[in-house]
C-alpha cells in the first residue's frame, strides 16, 4: 500500500502572498487594498487550494512450473485534486483501477510463447477551468471583475465534468529459435481505448439557466503485427556476421460521437434525451460523428559485421508505406525507402586501457527517416452548418493539397558510452545534426479565398542540432545502503533554411508562414513574433517597433533534470527528482488579460498613474515597458500615448 500527499505550490508572483487570491482569499491584498473582508465564497480555510492525498493499494502473485509461469497483479487508488471544492459539489478526484496478467508457456525447447494482458480504468471528476467565463481561476483571480453573480466564485463548481477512460491491451510474443544462430520473433497486439466525457450545466445554472449537456465518446482501436528474424555466423575467429530482416504492420481506427443538448424541463441529473432541443448556444445540429483510420507498415533488411567484439558496422535499408486518399478518393499506399549506416568501437577492450576505466565505447550513425502527412491531407472535407432558419449549408473544413507527401529527415549522430570504477560511474553523451527537406507546414491561405483552415504544404527545409548528456554516480554501495545521484541535460537548436514558394506569399503576411507565424527563414522555430517596445527603460510613453520582430523560440532549447535515490536494506527506497526547462519564451494570455483589467499585482494603479500623467502629473517610477505591459489603452482621453512624449 502506498500513500502520498501533493502539496500545492504558490500561485502567482512571489511579491503577491495571496497568489492572485488563490492561496489567500480573505482580503483584497495588493490588488484591492480597500477590501478588508473575504471574498463572498472564500472557503473556511481562507484558501482555494488544499493539501491533496494520493492512495494506492496493490497486490501481486506469481508462480508456475519449468514450462509454464504466470504473474498477476492489481491495484486500486485515488488521487485528490488540490482545488478546495465546497462539500455540496463533486470533488476534484480520480479513482484508478489496474489489472495485469502475464503468462509464459514453453511447449518446446526452442519455442516460447508469452501472453500479456492489462486493463486500466480511470474515473475522473474535473473542475471547470481555463481562459473562459466559467473557469475557476478566471473568476477567482479577477475578484469582483469576474463573471459569477455577486462574485460568488464557488458557483462555477455547479458544472459537472466527468470522464471515464477504459484501456485494454493484449499481446502475444512468439520466439522460435531453431538454433543458436537462427532466430525468429513474432509480436501481435491489440489496444482498445475508450473515453466517455460528460459535461452538465444543470437546470438554473448561473451562466446558462436552461441547462446543457454534452456527451463525447471516443474509441481508438489499434492492431499491430511485427516479425523479425536473424541469422548469425562466425566467418573466422576475428570476424562475425549477423543478417536481420523483418516487417511491421499497423491498423488503427478512431471513432467518436458527440451530442449536445440544451434546455431541461426540470432539475436533476438528466440524460441527453431529456433536453427540449438540440444544439448549444450558437445552434448547430447537436450531433457529430467522427470516423477515421489508417494502415501503414513496411519492412527492413540490415547486415551487421563485427571484428574481435570491438568493432561493429551495420548497414540497412527500411521501406515504409503510408496510406493516403488520392484525388479520386481511393486509398493508395506509397513506399518510401530509408537507408542507415552505423558503427561502434570499444576502446576499452585493448590491453593498454586502464583497469579502473571499465568501458569506453565510441559510436556514430547516419540515417534517414520520414514523417507521412495526414491521411486526408489530399482530400477536401466539408462540414454541414446552419445557413439560416431551418436551412443548412456546406462550408469547407479543410482544403485538399493533391501534391503533399512525406517529409524526409537525414540525421548524423556521434556519441560516447563510458563506465568507471566497477560501474559506479556511468556516462553517456550524444551529439546530433538533422536536416529536414520537404518539411510539412500547415499554412493559412489568404482570407480572401474563403478558407479559414490551414493547408499542409511540403515547402519547409530546416536543420536542428543538439547535445544530450547523462551521468549516474553510485556514491554509496554497501549491503544495507545504496545512494545514487543522476542527471541529464540536453540542448537543441534549430533554424528554418527555406520556405520554398511560400516565402513570397509569406511576405504578404509580414514574412511569416505557419500557424501563429511560427516559421520564418533564417530563424529558429516554432517562434514567437511581436512588436517590441524600443524604449523600454524610458520615462515616457512606449514606442513600439513598426516591424514584426522575432521575440524568441517557444520550445525550450535547454532541459536539465537531477535526481537522487536512497535504498535501505533493499526494502525501502526514497527518491527525489527535479527537472527544469529554460531558454524559451511563452505568451501568457491569462496574465496579459489580468494585467489589462488591472488585477495583476504589478499592474495595480498603473492606469491611475497614466491618467494623472496625462493631466500634467508625473509617471513616477513607471517606464515605457511598465505601461506597455499593464495598459491596453492605445489612447487615453483622446490623447495618443505615442504622441505624449512630444
Amino acid at each position: 500500500m502506498e500513500t502520498g500527499i501533493a502539496v500545492p505550490v504558490h500561485f502567482g508572483p512571489d511579491e503577491d502572498p495571496t497568489g492572485l487570491h488563490v492561496n489567500d482569499c480573505t482580503t483584497g491584498g495588493p490588488v484591492r487594498p480597500e477590501q478588508v473582508g473575504p471574498d463572498p465564497a472564500c472557503p473556511e480555510s481562507g484558501s482555494w487550494v488544499k493539501n491533496a492525498w494520493t492512495k494506492q493499494t496493490s497486490i501481486s502473485v506469481r508462480g508456475g512450473s519449468e514450462s509454464f509461469t504466470y504473474f498477476a497483479s492489481g491495484s486500486i487508488g485515488t488521487q485528490e485534486g488540490i482545488a478546495n471544492v465546497p462539500d455540496q459539489y463533486d470533488p476534484q478526484r480520480a479513482n484508478n483501477l489496474s489489472i495485469r496478467a502475464n503468462f509464459t508457456f514453453q511447449p518446446l525447447e526452442n519455442l516460447q510463447l508469452r501472453i500479456n494482458n492489462s486493463y486500466t480504468r480511470r474515473d475522473i471528476n474535473w473542475i471547470p477551468d481555463g481562459d473562459n467565463s466559467e473557469g475557476f481561476l478566471e473568476n477567482v483571480t479577477k475578484l469582483d471583475l469576474g463573471e459569477t453573480p455577486n462574485n460568488v466564485d464557488s458557483l462555477v463548481f455547479q458544472m459537472d465534468i466527468e470522464q471515464n477512460i477504459d484501456d485494454f491491451t493484449t499481446g502475444v510474443n512468439i520466439n522460435y529459435t531453431p538454433s543458436a544462430s537462427f532466430q525468429h520473433r513474432l509480436n501481435a497486439g491489440m489496444n482498445l481505448s475508450t473515453s466517455n466525457s460528460r459535461t452538465l450545466r444543470p437546470f438554473n445554472f448561473w451562466d446558462f439557466p436552461q441547462g446543457t449537456r454534452t456527451v463525447d465518446i471516443e474509441t481508438t482501436r489499434m492492431i499491430t503485427l511485427d516479425y523479425a528474424g536473424s541469422w548469425a555466423r562466425a566467418v573466422n575467429p576475428s570476424w562475425n556476421s549477423t543478417l536481420s530482416w523483418g516487417g511491421q504492420f499497423t491498423d488503427r481506427e478512431d471513432t467518436g460521437i458527440r451530442t449536445d443538448c440544451v434546455g431541461f424541463i426540470a432539475p436533476g441529473r438528466p440524460l441527453s434525451n431529456d433536453c427540449e432541443r438540440t444544439g448549444f448556444r450558437s445552434g448547430g445540429l447537436g450531433l457529430q460523428e467522427d470516423r477515421r483510420g489508417f494502415r501503414n507498415g513496411g519492412f527492413f533488411l540490415q547486415q551487421m559485421i563485427g571484428w574481435k567484439n570491438r568493432l561493429f558496422i551495420t548497414g540497412g535499408l527500411r521501406a515504409d508505406a503510408f496510406s493516403q486518399i488520392d484525388d479520386q478518393l481511393d486509398l493508395t499506399f506509397d513506399f518510401l525507402y530509408y537507408p542507415k549506416l552505423q558503427a561502434t568501437y570499444t576502446l576499452s577492450d585493448h590491453d593498454f586501457w586502464p583497469e579502473w576505466f571499465d568501458t569506453f565505447r565510441l559510436r556514430g550513425a547516419w540515417g534517414e527517416s520520414g514523417d507521412p502527412p495526414p491521411q486526408t491531407a489530399s482530400k477536401t472535407l466539408w462540414q454541414i452548418a446552419g445557413a439560416d432558419a431551418n436551412t443548412q449549408g456546406l462550408i469547407i473544413e479543410s482544403l485538399a493539397n493533391l501534391d503533399v507527401t512525406a517529409e524526409r529527415t537525414e540525421e548524423f549522430e556521434i556519441g560516447v558510452d563510458a563506465s568507471l570504477f566497477n560501474g559506479r560511474v556511468t556516462f553517456q553523451t550524444t551529439g546530433f545534426r538533422r536536416n529536414t527537406t520537404d518539411g510539412i507546414i500547415f499554412n493559412p491561405l489568404l482570407p480572401s479565398g474563403g478558407i479559414v483552415e490551414n493547408v499542409p504544404f511540403n515547402v519547409g527545409s530546416w536543420w536542428s542540432q543538439g547535445v544530450e548528456m547523462a551521468l549516474d554516480v553510485n556514491i554509496i554501495d554497501r549491503g544495507d545502503l545504496r545512494v545514487n545521484i543522476n542527471s541529464q541535460w540536453q540542448f537543441v537548436e534549430n533554424q528554418v533554411t527555406s520556405l520554398g514558394n511560400l516565402g513570397d506569399e509569406g511576405d504578404q503576411l509580414s514574412g511569416n508562414v505557419g500557424f501563429n507565424t511560427r516559421f520564418r527563414e533564417g530563424l529558429p522555430f516554432p517562434a514567437f513574433f511581436g512588436f517590441p517596445v524600443i524604449n523600454p527603460d524610458a520615462q515616457e510613453a512606449p514606442i513600439r517597433s513598426d516591424t514584426l520582430s522575432f521575440m524568441g523560440i517557444t520550445i525550450p532549447p535547454h532541459e536539465l533534470s537531477i535526481g537522487a535515490s536512497v535504498t535501505i536494506q533493499n526494502r525501502l527506497t526514497l527518491e527525489v527528482f527535479g527537472t527544469g526547462q529554460f531558454g524559451h519564451k511563452l505568451l501568457d494570455e491569462g496574465a496579459e488579460e489580468l494585467a489589462t483589467v488591472g488585477v495583476f499585482p504589478q499592474c495595480v494603479g498603473v492606469d491611475d498613474t497614466i491618467d494623472a500623467w496625462l493631466d500634467g502629473g508625473s509617471l513616477g517610477t513607471l517606464t515605457a515597458m511598465d505601461i506597455a505591459r499593464c495598459s491596453a489603452r492605445g489612447s487615453l482621453n483622446g490623447v495618443s500615448l505615442d504622441n505624449q512624449n512630444e
